[in-house]
């Protein structure tokens, strides 16, 4: 016992070899406080995923959340807008639209229970909801517009999605809003 009380902790773990990285040991490692982000690359708020293999802080061909003021919510909008607006047809969606005195348009997204469970419905708004707001400043100012979906887009791609959002809208005679 004696001859454990002599050493000291220095010695006893040289003796026992443990290693102690020195501070700048490994060069090519790099550190939290080191990483470098690549040109373009937004920090990740969340890292669940959205669909498609993306995540929640990536971007869709530049498209951005639609913001709620851009949001059609109210029960009686969508009821106005389905009694008084015009509507136009594709096999994927069907748009209903109508002109109103504000100053913003706004969207809103209908989908039956007969589409399917909810993780789908709301797979596919979530799909809408980017496209209308990477559009949103296209889009003249002053309207309501519902988007209801067909069953076929089930099986249909979010550039399809796109697609029949473009035409649309072309149809309609609603782009050509400020663009930013």
């Amino acid at each position: 016992m004696q001859n454990e009380t002599d050493l000291s902790a220095k010695e006893k773990t040289e003796k026992q070899g443990a290693r102690i990285p020195e501070k700048n040991e490994h060069q090519g490692r790099q550190t939290c406080t080191e990483e470098k982000k690549t040109e373009g690359q937004e920090k990740a708020h969340s890292v669940r995923p959205l669909f498609g293999g993306l995540f929640y802080h990536q971007t869709l061909s530049g498209g951005k959340w639609l913001d709620k003021k851009h949001r059609l919510r109210k029960n009686r909008d969508f009821q106005y807008t389905y009694k008084k607006g015009r509507s136009l047809g594709h096999p994927l969606l069907v748009m209903v639209f109508r002109k109103t005195r504000r100053p913003e348009t706004r969207v809103g997204f209908s989908i039956n229970r007969k589409f399917g469970k909810a993780v789908e419905r709301n797979r596919i708004k979530r799909q809408l909801r980017v496209i209308a707001g990477s559009r949103i400043h296209q889009i003249k100012q002053g309207f309501d517009i519902i988007f209801v979906v067909r069953r076929k887009a089930k099986e249909a791609s979010y550039q399809d999605l796109d697609i029949a959002v473009y035409h649309l809208l072309k149809r309609g005679r609603l782009l050509g809003g400020r663009e930013e």
